[in-house]
């Protein structure tokens, strides 16, 4: 574990272009997502202590994935806050149109 946060650390200190970080984001997306979604079932229920905590494999993915969405929350709000748009679509919009259409249909 010190290891992974001496990695983290000597990162943080080399990676400063906006696309190094994008393309190493993106691996470190990829990673996670292909580990997961080849580990077996039996692999993801094995118990384990993670931070202190007995848990399971599985878990500890979760974990991982709501942690990204609290990034995401964030990312969300500080852009807002900005008055910028989002980088997506908004769905609303996309919602309202779909809904202004069927009305005009009928």
């Amino acid at each position: 574990m010190l290891g992974m946060f001496k990695k983290n650390d000597s990162l943080e200190k080399t990676i400063t272009d906006k696309q190094a970080a994008i393309a190493l984001l993106r691996r470190s997306l990829d990673a996670v997502r292909a580990t997961f979604t080849q580990t077996p079932d039996s692999e993801l229920q094995r118990q384990d202590v993670f931070f202190g905590e007995r848990t399971t494999v599985r878990r500890v993915y979760m974990r991982g994935l709501s942690h990204m969405h609290e990034h995401m929350g964030q990312l969300v709000g500080y852009t807002r806050a900005m008055g910028l748009a989002a980088p997506w679509p908004d769905w609303r919009e996309s919602g309202r149109k779909i809904i202004e259409q069927g009305r005009k249909i009928s």
